[in-house]
């Protein structure tokens, strides 16, 4: 048959006549694999019968060279789908790019050592619909899912087959199964859908395999991402059915935190962020499940941020920074993504490396990872250093090489000193400074201090519009731009770069529609939602939440999606967009974070910030995980301010700041005044960790 690489049927055993490719001479055998993410290795076995007889086996060990480019001579396929010579080499050739294994490095020996073994378990299908174009006999089938085991499907014709829609009731990652008894030859196929149409058009290529007579538990040997499967099963005569099932691959976690809140929508909008990052947590973040299943620095941010508060896991965050910081170039910068060394770079990428870091420091308080970290973070601000102009702006941003990604969104301007980046970099600077700090690079934190001054000062004047009251994009040899867009503003109120005023009027301008557009990513959602809290702008956030990733709810989503524009007639025609992805989780953080108020203030919850903002909301109770135990509030609102119980865990205290008192009233702690201080918005206090606290007013 004719030999192609992924040949549309995957088999655990191929079998091919390989004669006609043989030359007089030294032959090659070479195995090509691809792989989507992590250092690149392959286990292969080849057993080759020769013309007398004789079996020979070939399999791969440490003599095998190895090439991520094997050069300009390797032919893998030809037009038509025909393989030629793997390797075109006459008898002098050398494989100058070819390597034996080499010792792995200091990270690469820890990521194996500390490998985590994901939890494999089957869940049941919540519904089963016989699809139109069956053409098969179907008997003793009554329509319920749970009632397959008496059903027969026949086929009285040659050809004819069943096809069934399978829907697990929200997405998983993982194995679609069909379960049964095979009376003769049956061949079966699944394609898998993150929404249902995407079953007739998949994204994922649709796996097929002819079966023997006898015991069916079949599952493809390829993971897939899928709300729905749709099974074809055709048999020579006839096949029973006894059920469909998935086979669910999950990272292992503790479901610690919680939130809950007099909103519904927003209730569902925690839930279903908590689904989709569960999903996306595998061998490490992954930033979507079904294309790409890639480690990126941007998308594990907001992971791990949204993690730290539903799961309270520390080993996925730490193992995914390490696997990037095992990934940087020589000059310093961390890639894009891990698929494999030499990637593409991003600079907004670059400093969410060490933001996460820093991020990862604040709340577990692990200085051992910090100090084995640093010093990539190190090299990395060096790296943009090394891209800065006299006056400490990170300049030509968009240089040829790089991939400036900032957001999906076609209208950002990203030229030469682009404002998403300045911001970026600003807060990378700021978060350097607290890790140099903490491992005791005295010099390395007075000069991101030197560094970070002279950026916010020449950053402010050549990209804040007096006349918009917002950041413009950006502002190069061609002028500064005429287009303020709402990632920007919401990166500079963040990162600390923007002044009192200037955050100020940036964060009127994040809901401002005559002054920026809206974002249609629940990524950079994400920041203009912490901003607007951030801000003070609660109320704004909230509606932001519950309006944006509420629609998505509303369009039926258990998961939330890559990108979505509310604009759109319909999401569910983009098969080539990611609809569980985990830089959309955001909310997960979002509620309990701003509207239960619940944030780090010291490293590993040393002490706890409580906030609450509940806005229109009657009652909001959360509970966060962290190293010292779980913090809590359950709160309900009394003349627009919060009272009820607050729990803090053993050496954790908690600094209380609110909105003062209703006139004539007074906050009261376990029945008695409290005493507090103001900074002149609001009031704040002490508790003490290891009780808990019931928060009133008279």
């Amino acid at each position: 048959e004719t030999l192609k690489p992924g040949s549309e049927a995957w088999k655990s055993a191929d079998r091919y006549d390989i004669h006609h490719l043989l030359r007089q001479g030294d032959n090659y055998f070479v195995v090509q694999a691809t792989n989507t993410d992590g250092k690149g290795g392959v286990l292969s076995a080849t057993l080759v019968r020769t013309v007398d007889g004789n079996l020979h086996s070939i399999s791969t060990d440490s003599s095998w060279q190895a090439a991520l480019d094997p050069g300009p001579n390797w032919q893998s396929t030809a037009e038509g789908g025909q393989w030629q010579l793997a390797l075109d080499y006459g008898p002098a050739a050398t494989v100058e790019t070819w390597r034996l294994p080499v010792t792995a490095s200091e990270l690469e020996s820890i990521l194996a050592r500390t490998k985590i073994t994901l939890e494999n378990m089957v869940i049941p299908c919540v519904s089963v619909a016989v699809d139109p174009s069956t053409t098969a006999a179907i008997s003793g089938w009554s329509g319920q899912k749970d009632k397959f085991h008496e059903t027969i499907v026949d086929a009285r014709k040659p050809g004819q087959k069943a096809v069934f829609l399978v829907d697990f009731g929200r997405e998983v990652v993982g194995y679609p199964m069909l379960m049964g008894n095979a009376y003769t030859r049956t061949k079966v196929q699944v394609a898998c859908g993150e929404y249902e149409a995407e079953c007739d058009a998949p994204f994922q290529s649709v796996i097929k395999r002819e079966l023997g007579p006898g015991g069916i538990r079949w599952a493809p040997i390829e993971r897939r991402a899928f709300r729905y499967a749709k099974f074809t099963v055709e048999p020579e005569r006839a096949v029973k059915i006894d059920r469909f099932q998935a086979e669910v691959v999950e990272y292992p976690v503790q479901e610690t935190g919680g939130f809950e809140c007099s909103d519904t929508t927003l209730n569902a909008i925690w839930e279903a962020s908590r689904r989709t990052l569960r999903a996306c947590m595998q061998d490490y973040y992954e930033d979507g499940i079904k294309r790409d299943r890639t480690l990126r620095a941007g998308d594990l941010r907001v992971g791990a941020l949204v993690n730290y508060y539903v799961f309270g896991d520390q080993a996925l965050a730490l193992r995914s920074l390490i696997q990037l910081a095992n990934f940087q170039h020589p000059d310093g910068a961390i890639p894009v993504s891990t698929v494999q060394p030499g990637g593409s770079v991003a600079p907004d990428y670059c400093a969410f490396f060490v933001i996460a870091l820093a991020d990862y420091y604040r709340f577990t308080g692990d200085l051992g990872a910090v100090k084995l970290l640093y010093p990539y973070a190190r090299k990395q601000m060096q790296w943009f250093e090394a891209g800065c102009d006299e006056n400490g702006l990170f300049r030509h941003a968009d240089r040829e090489g790089w991939s400036l990604f900032v957001d999906w969104d076609d209208t950002l301007e990203k030229r030469d000193a682009v404002t998403a980046t300045e911001a970026l970099y600003y807060k990378a600077l700021a978060d350097a400074m607290e890790l140099a700090s903490v491992t005791g690079n005295k010099a390395d934190h007075r000069d991101y201090l030197n560094r970070a001054a002279a950026l916010k000062s020449s950053a402010n004047s050549l990209l804040w519009s007096e006349g918009l009251g917002a950041y413009i994009d950006c502002a190069g040899d061609g002028g500064p731009s005429v287009l303020a867009h709402r990632q920007s503003n919401a990166l500079a109120i963040l990162a600390g770069l923007a002044e009192p005023e200037m955050a100020r009027g940036a964060a009127m301008a994040l809901f401002d529609a005559t002054k920026t557009p809206p974002v249609t990513t629940p990524y950079m959602n994400f920041y203009v939602a912490s901003a607007l809290f951030e801000q003070g702008c609660s109320n704004e956030g909230i509606e932001l939440v519950r309006s944006y990733w509420g629609a998505m709810i509303d369009r039926g989503a258990t998961t939330f999606w890559e990108k979505f524009d509310p604009r759109w007639e319909t999401p569910y025609e983009k098969p080539e967009l990611s609809y569980c992805h985990g830089w959309s989780s955001g909310p997960g953080m979002l509620l309990p974070a701003y509207v239960a108020g619940i944030r780090p203030m010291m490293t590993g919850f040393e002490q706890v910030i409580i906030e609450p903002e509940l806005g229109e909301l009657s009652y909001v109770k959360a509970t966060v995980p962290s190293p010292k135990g779980t913090v809590e509030v359950d709160l309900r609102a009394d003349r627009g301010r919060p009272v009820g119980t607050i729990a803090l865990p053993k050496n954790c205290t908690g600094l209380i700041r609110l909105r003062p008192a209703p006139e004539g009233s007074v906050y009261t702690i376990d029945g008695r005044r409290v005493g507090y201080k103001s900074d002149g918005q609001k009031i704040f206090f002490k508790l003490r960790g290891g009780t808990s606290y019931e928060l009133g007013l008279k």
